[in-house]
């Protein structure tokens, strides 16, 4: 098992447990809760990243290239969206409130990211 998936795994218990601890005392819900969920992904991810990957190689040049292009693009469709938002603000067609704006900025984010990067891979695999 790689250092870096036993440090996640073993950094996590200790989150966790001290959330269990938490929540057995009654002291603090909200941290407690979070505590848990924290710790809990902390290991899952771990165990998970281990069966995935193992001790082999998680990325390469190519795999690495390819997400650096994914981001700049998503990072570029992403500045085109707020310029748009902001110019329909402005001209007074739609007015958005700050929950929406920031939902659809993450989602558009987000989208384009994981387009961009399927799109790269198949042509680049092409």
């Amino acid at each position: 098992m790689k250092t870096q998936y036993l440090l996640q795994i073993c950094a996590g218990v200790p989150v966790a447990a001290a959330g269990i601890a938490l929540t057995l005392t009654g002291t603090d819900t909200t941290l407690s809760s979070a505590l848990i969920v924290v710790g809990t992904g902390m290991v899952t991810l771990g165990i998970f990243r281990h069966r995935r990957f193992g001790d082999g190689i998680e990325s390469d040049e190519r795999t690495e290239s390819i997400d650096a292009r994914a981001a700049t693009r998503s990072w570029f469709v992403t500045l085109l969206f707020l310029c748009t938002l902001f110019g329909v603000n402005e001209l007074g067609l739609l007015a958005f409130d700050i929950r929406t704006t920031i939902l659809a900025t993450i989602l558009v984010m987000a989208l384009s990211g994981m387009i961009f990067s399927w799109h790269l891979a198949r042509r680049v695999a092409a």
